[in-house]
């Protein structure tokens, strides 16, 4: 519930994701936009994120849409789960960074 991680395989190799508590934010093309979310935990390992606040143009959700994501497993310092939004599911892939 305190980590920040990069994507593994985003084509934006600057994104990275900041869970504080409740809060969640990534930042995308070195911080020039950025996704704000308030998290309810539903368990250690899953939360479901409101989307707050969006700078990213083009972003196929919008601000009050709900992401469901579960983390699966954590092996050699990568972060495996699943992703749900709109019914539609996706694996995430994540490397935490100090």
């Amino acid at each position: 519930k305190d980590i920040k991680m990069k994507y593994v395989d985003n084509s934006d190799k600057t994104a990275y994701v900041v869970i504080k508590g409740d809060k969640h934010v990534e930042y995308l093309e070195s911080g020039k936009y950025y996704i704000k979310s308030d998290l309810v935990w539903i368990s250690d390992c899953e939360y479901n994120a409101k989307m707050t606040e969006i700078t990213l143009p083009d972003f196929p959700f919008k601000p009050g849409e709900v992401m469901n994501v579960k983390f699966e497993k954590i092996e050699n310092g990568l972060v495996y789960g699943t992703g749900s939004v709109r019914g539609s599911s996706f694996p995430v892939k994540f490397e935490i960074i100090k």
